[in-house]
């Protein structure tokens, strides 16, 4: 039995735009975790979105491609090792032996050593962005990002049920924007969002998406009963989103500095955002999204970020308490993002300059993710 890869994702080939789409377009689809790729035309969508759910594969030249590249995987499959573990682990070894250290037994335990026993030979000089103040803070980081790969993606089963519909609509959408600090999830996490939010919301529910690079709204959306909202800034990604969008889809282009407009609060059963990074902006981000949220027990917000990247971490926790919320809930990398070029070009550098092993860096800088928790916040009645 075969299905879809969760570490499916989709592109048109170069010289294919959604013009082409249903007219000769040509798509690149690839196993994000081990970078092998399958170029496909507007006919094959079709036999691949068949295998949403783990069938038996068929004999043509489309599903034997499909498997070669990984693209359609074993049910079963759980890689108990791949190029980068076997990397990390030639490179980790190799340190370990300078220092005189045995090797604990799991890749993983590994990390936890390397961890601690690597550490810069320099400070920082040049940018002084809150991330590079302490030599150590992005090493601990990039050595935790490995660690969750190891413990993640491999030995774990590597299909899921990816709708295919959705992986269109997504096609062709904006680049991201560095403007405004923009990460594009991964199609699976966009989806393993609404299976969770699922759990919780029968429909009819009522949601609300603080930015929208994630297409969290046209992702509900597929669920009959649901309806969002979506406040973007971002231009290019509001035009997008309203050529794709159904009716129970509305769109916002404000400017929420001031707080979310009356009209809007205590609507919504839950609300979707990821904070922002600097903490001057972490408190106005918060207070909208308790704005948004209906006054019951049963009201959530779901938050997405990594709490070591932000400039004060502290802030980002005390917040919930100053706007009537509870941390019910937290997952733990339940996100992930494919690793933008400019993030991991600097952070390669910048690691290099503090003197840290350069096999190294170039070791934990081929994650092919980067990761952020899942926190699920209660409103707590009679707090506001």
């Amino acid at each position: 039995m075969h299905q879809i890869t969760r570490h499916l994702s989709v592109d048109f080939d170069a010289g294919s735009s959604v013009l082409d789409m249903g007219r000769g377009a040509r798509y690149l689809l690839t196993n994000s975790l081990f970078g092998s790729r399958l170029l496909c035309g507007d006919e094959d969508w079709e036999t691949l979105a068949t295998y949403r759910e783990p069938r038996e594969p068929g004999s043509s030249s489309l599903e034997e491609r499909a498997i070669q590249a990984r693209v359609l995987c074993p049910v079963g499959f759980r890689p108990s090792t791949s190029p980068l573990s076997e990397r990390f682990k030639e490179v980790a070894e190799k340190l370990l032996k300078y220092r005189q250290l045995e090797p604990a037994e799991s890749l993983v335990e590994v990390a936890a050593q390397v961890k601690e026993i690597c550490g810069p030979s320099r400070e920082y000089e040049g940018d002084t962005h809150y991330l590079w103040q302490d030599p150590r803070r992005l090493f601990y980081i990039m050595m935790d990002h490995m660690s969750a790969y190891l413990e993640l993606e491999l030995g774990t089963p590597q299909t899921a049920d990816l709708d295919f519909r959705f992986a269109q609509q997504s096609l062709g959408r904006p680049e991201r924007n560095g403007e405004f600090a923009q990460q594009l999830c991964t199609l699976h996490t966009s989806l393993d969002r609404v299976r969770h939010i699922q759990e919780r919301f029968p429909a009819p529910a009522k949601f609300l998406t603080l930015g929208d690079d994630d297409l969290m709204s046209l992702a509900l959306s597929r669920i009959p009963g649901y309806e969002v909202d979506v406040f973007e800034i971002d231009r290019s990604l509001v035009r997008f989103i309203k050529k794709r969008k159904p009716d129970t889809v509305r769109v916002f282009s404000r400017d929420l500095t001031n707080g979310l407009p009356a009209e809007f609060h205590h609507l919504y059963d839950a609300v979707l955002a990821d904070p922002p990074y600097d903490a001057a902006g972490m408190s106005w981000f918060v207070r909208c999204c308790s704005q948004g949220l209906k006054r019951n027990s049963s009201s959530r917000l779901y938050l997405s970020t990594y709490p070591d990247l932000l400039e004060s971490s502290e802030q980002f926790f005390e917040e919930f308490g100053k706007n009537g919320l509870d941390l019910k809930q937290t997952t733990r990398h339940f996100n992930r993002y494919p690793f933008p070029t400019e993030t991991h070009d600097i952070t390669s550098v910048g690691l290099r300059n503090l003197g840290y092993h350069p096999e190294l860096v170039s070791v934990i800088m081929s994650v092919p993710y980067l990761y952020a928790h899942l926190f699920e916040c209660e409103w707590l009645p009679g707090r506001l």
